[in-house]
């Protein structure tokens, strides 16, 4: 896996502290099933609220789906990490699909290479604190988002 991304978005300063990373392959063998599981028992552990849950595991789930809509395979990962005792995940997804020609148009304002909506990468972007794509092409798509919970 890359770690391109491993600074926090900018609205955040101080020292960061990382706790385990959690990682899960996501294809046509796996599913989304090992990644799920492995991220509510991360976030159950940390007693979040029932929304900010919600928020996470719907980021995993469209991350998933896009892998195996559009990267064929890949993995996702996740790392709690506090800054000066606000608590946040990094997620981290990646694929081995084509990549994304067009990030400016790649899934927002209902633009999609496969057969949904578009709304993936947009929902993702409303819940997210920050959202930062990076494509490979042909090789593969990098997408890291970062959710503040307190």
């Amino acid at each position: 896996m890359s770690e391109a991304g491993l600074s926090p978005p900018s609205n955040r300063t101080g020292n960061i502290h990382t706790f385990d990373t959690i990682c899960a392959p996501v294809d046509r063998v796996h599913g989304l099933s090992a990644i799920r599981q492995h991220a509510r028992r991360c976030i159950t552990s940390w007693n979040l609220n029932p929304m900010a849950r919600a928020e996470i595991l719907t980021i995993i789930n469209e991350l998933g789906n896009n892998i195996l809509h559009h990267g064929g395979e890949g993995r996702i990962c996740i790392t709690p990490a506090q800054i000066n005792g606000h608590l946040g995940f990094r997620i981290i997804a990646e694929d081995t699909g084509p990549g994304i020609s067009s990030l400016g148009r790649a899934g927002f304002h209902g633009h999609s290479r496969g057969k949904g909506l578009g709304l993936g990468l947009k929902g993702i972007e409303r819940m997210a604190n920050d959202l930062r794509i990076a494509s490979r092409l042909p090789k593969g798509t990098y997408v890291e988002v970062w959710k503040w919970v307190f």
